[in-house]
């Protein structure tokens, strides 16, 4: 019996993403094969130094570990344990000044990504898988099922990001796997270079995303990240709490967001909450001001 084998069948049988189904294959190419029962600490280790001889990131390394320990219990081997020390979480959030700077030189399919990426706040293939299945510009909200956590999210559509949703004729993958990841490390790369700026990542979007959303509002920055709100959740309207932060999230002058256009939202989204005698007092005043 393969690792590999264990691991697709860990996935099927739980109905998640094939993330184990990487880890198992990097301890493939790196040490060779065995199976789940028979894996042992010593080829752990040994998986850990090679890992470390090609300079794999930490937090990759430590990753796989844990997700082939998962699967070596779910076979009934549990002698295992963690064997990399976990780091203290470093964040580099992407400077907004560098994607300005890099955005010229993206490709449409590219800018998309990038746009979908810092509002969504998700990780790398949730974005990709998402921008594959083609975005509902017709919606008055996005929505997405996290393919880690399985949990739900829901974000504002604003009308700059509607532009930048529009269905892209060339994709440069069909499938949010190894390969796609590669494909947008590289784009952002070489658009880093173009722009001559410290050389950007997705996880580092990701970051930006939940800083930015965070500035604007503490819960809205949780709820973005997909953290647990305990009993909160049982209250909050998540999409309510996102709406009302939203125009005060910094973009990009890139994406086209104009301050008009927040200021609308932000009009909007209050003028919904008041009652029918209060909507009548504002559209009164607004039509005796647009009269002169």
């Amino acid at each position: 019996m393969s690792i590999l084998t264990d691991a697709k069948a860990y996935c099927v049988r739980k109905d998640i993403a094939p993330v184990p189904v990487y880890s198992a294959k990097r301890f493939v190419r790196l040490v060779g094969d065995t199976s789940a029962q028979e894996m042992t600490q010593r080829r752990l280790l040994d998986f850990v130094i090679a890992a470390k001889a090609e300079s794999m990131p930490p937090n990759t390394i430590r990753g796989t570990v844990k997700d082939l320990i998962t699967i070596c219990k779910d076979a009934g081997n549990l002698l295992l344990r963690q064997c990399v020390q976990k780091q203290a979480p470093q964040p580099r959030p992407i400077p907004i000044e560098s994607i300005e700077a890099a955005w010229p030189f993206l490709a449409p399919w590219s800018c998309q990504w990038v746009a979908l990426a810092y509002w969504t706040g998700l990780r790398h293939d949730d974005v990709t898988t998402m921008q594959l299945g083609g975005i509902d510009c017709a919606t008055e909200s996005l929505r997405w099922q996290a393919s880690k956590t399985g949990k739900g999210h829901v974000w504002p559509f604003p009308e700059w990001l509607r532009k930048h949703m529009q269905a892209c004729k060339h994709l440069p993958y069909k499938v949010a796997n190894d390969n796609a990841q590669v494909i947008v490390r590289g784009e952002l790369a070489r658009v880093s270079t173009l722009g001559k700026v410290p050389a950007m990542f997705p996880q580092h979007m990701r970051q930006r995303s939940i800083n930015e959303w965070t500035r604007a509002n503490a819960t809205a920055g949780a709820i973005v990240h997909g953290m647990g709100l305990g009993v909160m959740a049982h209250y909050l309207d998540p999409l309510g709490v996102l709406e009302s932060a939203a125009p005060r999230v910094r973009l990009p002058k890139c994406f086209g967001g104009s301050e008009s256009e927040d200021l609308e939202t932000t009009l909007l989204f209050h003028y919904r909450k008041l009652d029918p005698a209060a909507k009548g007092l504002i559209a009164g005043t607004a039509e005796r001001l647009a009269t002169g």
